[in-house]
């Protein structure tokens, strides 16, 4: 069984909103001296059941666009802060290990809202693609987002 505390260290937003302004990447872009706005990624269309793949080479902002992504459904407030969950996958152990992470969140949190899930770092955990399809074929992710 996956330990919640896990899920609350990488989102404290669910706990109070404006923890998004304290996230490293959100305050690292707010610093930088020309900022880059993402906004093929800020603008994408995100729909219920969508599953989007962002690639990239490393260190290029892909992390950071997707911690403004959250941010800004967070200042919109279109989403509540627990429909906003961010994963980093860089310890998830395999197909199994991603699947039983997912299925623990919706566990958690119990609801039946759209959800907008952030897997960074996903292609670090060895089938992720077969999990994903597993958990769309098997009808888990028909109010989220990807």
């Amino acid at each position: 069984m996956i330990d919640y505390k896990y899920f609350l260290i990488q989102n404290p937003w669910w706990l109070q909103k404006q923890a998004i302004e304290k996230d490293d990447k959100v305050v690292e872009h707010a610093r930088a001296r020309y900022p880059y706005t993402p906004e093929d990624i800020l603008g994408l269309p995100l729909g219920k059941g969508d599953v989007h793949v962002i690639t990239g080479p490393r260190q290029t902002g892909k992390s950071t666009a997707l911690k403004l992504l959250i941010k800004k459904y967070i200042d919109r407030g279109t989403l509540p802060p627990r429909s906003l969950v961010y994963f980093g996958c860089d310890a998830v152990d395999g197909a199994q290990g991603l699947i039983d992470l997912i299925l623990a969140y919706q566990e958690f949190t119990a609801t039946q809202e759209a959800t907008l899930m952030i897997l960074d770092e996903v292609s670090s955990v060895d089938h992720w693609p077969q999990a994903i399809k597993w958990l769309v074929d098997a009808g888990r992710m028909k109010q989220t987002t990807m």
